[in-house]
């Protein structure tokens, strides 16, 4: 398997490489950084469900079709993170969100950690490297003849090789370091029901949208998932769900409580190191009232926590911006955008942080970092950063 990652590694030629690192803003070394842990994490979460036939045929199944689509590396380089829906992004999309679960938004914030990029940028080499690794994993099926039975084996055989393969210093999340249960539900494929009959057809396809809405509220309340939607009280954010929560004594001797991995965790150790330049990063646990501005309650903790590093930090000036899914008229998401990250800037300023250091900016369904023809995408979209632009 260690050959298998060299290939895919080989498939990120410096064109991807430049066009990635032109998409997401971030330096072309720390873009290849990133990849060298996401990579192996996609591997060796693969490795790990290897027991799981029903996960092992439909991998195989679209490996295979993703390996014969020419699109697939070019949709990896930029094309991938379209809004049109169109190419194998949409389903490799969907394809990445059932693999990690609620697992996938912590992976996301370890990778942004190792890399010192944006928690967005992260996701978004997150993203663009499972049609890579698909595309790598199709060829060696295809070159192999493997079967479902045999890549499971290889699989098997190959997982210390792949764990061997994590760099040094990439926190993995705790979630990613026992094998994942197997709990999607198996979805036909057309390919499947194809001697069955119409009744048939129509149960199946019932139950695979059956299960598809089953994970789709299992993740939900799985995950303090970025939820700027419609028709729901909301929660912004995609660090995961809160289990390990730290103390950390800032400047001035004052100690703050909050969930490892969260933005108050990323911003004060951001704050604390010598690295330069501006960083983002991505609120996990605030929300608002349906369709509007309004913070709910469930927001102060972290408010208040993200005021008190910015408070033990005097110097460091920031933006908070706000963003939403292109559905619904865009001056409606525009206003929007803007009235979520007001109400955050404001409360910032509420809780102590003098208003000459917080700004506020939306930019609506402007700025996409996944694709807004899936679910998955729409959610990694709906989100209000905190930018620091000056320390």
């Amino acid at each position: 398997m260690a050959s298998m990652l060299e290939n895919i590694r080989s498939l990120l030629t410096p064109e991807i490489l430049s066009r990635v690192a032109g998409d997401v803003d971030e330096p072309e070394s720390a873009v290849m950084k990133g990849y060298s842990a996401a990579i192996p994490a996609i591997a060796g979460t693969i490795a790990q469900r290897a027991d799981d036939r029903g996960f092992v045929r439909d991998l195989a199944d679209l490996a295979t079709s993703t390996a014969a689509d020419p699109n697939a590396i070019a949709s990896a380089a930029g094309a991938a993170f379209s809004t049109t829906g169109e190419g194998s992004m949409t389903v490799t999309d969907n394809w990445l969100s059932s693999l990690f679960g609620r697992n996938l938004s912590g992976l996301a914030d370890s990778i942004a950690r190792f890399a010192s990029i944006r928690g967005s940028a992260a996701a978004s080499i997150l993203s663009s490297a499972a049609p890579v690794v698909l595309t790598c994993l199709g060829r060696w099926i295809r070159r192999d003849n493997l079967s479902p039975g045999q890549l499971a084996q290889e699989l098997r055989n190959n997982r210390s090789q792949i764990e061997a393969a994590m760099p040094a210093g990439f926190d993995v999340p705790s979630g990613l370091r026992a094998p994942v249960d197997a709990t999607m539900p198996y979805i036909p494929r057309a390919s499947d029901t194809t001697g069955l009959n119409v009744p048939a057809l129509i149960l199946l396809g019932m139950l695979g949208l059956g299960g598809m809405l089953w994970w789709g509220v299992q993740a939900y309340h799985q995950r303090t998932q970025a939820s700027i939607g419609r028709g729901i009280s909301t929660l912004v954010g995609t660090s995961g769900t809160v289990n390990d929560v730290i103390t950390r004594t800032l400047p001035g001797n004052v100690s703050v409580k909050f969930a490892r991995g969260s933005i108050e965790d990323a911003l004060s150790s951001y704050l604390a190191s010598p690295i330069k330049g501006s960083a983002a990063f991505e609120f996990n646990r605030i929300g608002f009232e349906t369709g509007s501005g309004t913070l709910t309650p469930l927001s102060h903790e972290q408010l208040e926590n993200v005021a008190a590093i910015l408070n033990a930090y005097p110097t460091a000036s920031v933006t908070v911006e706000g963003f939403t899914d292109n559905v619904g008229e865009e001056s409606s998401n525009l206003a929007l955008s803007r009235a979520r990250a007001e109400s955050v800037a404001g409360a910032l300023v509420a809780d102590g942080v003098p208003a000459g250091r917080v700004r506020s900016e939306g930019f609506g369904s402007q700025k996409p970092i996944a694709s807004n023809a899936t679910e998955f995408g729409r959610t990694q979209n709906r989100r209000v950063m905190l930018e620091v632009i000056a320390r």
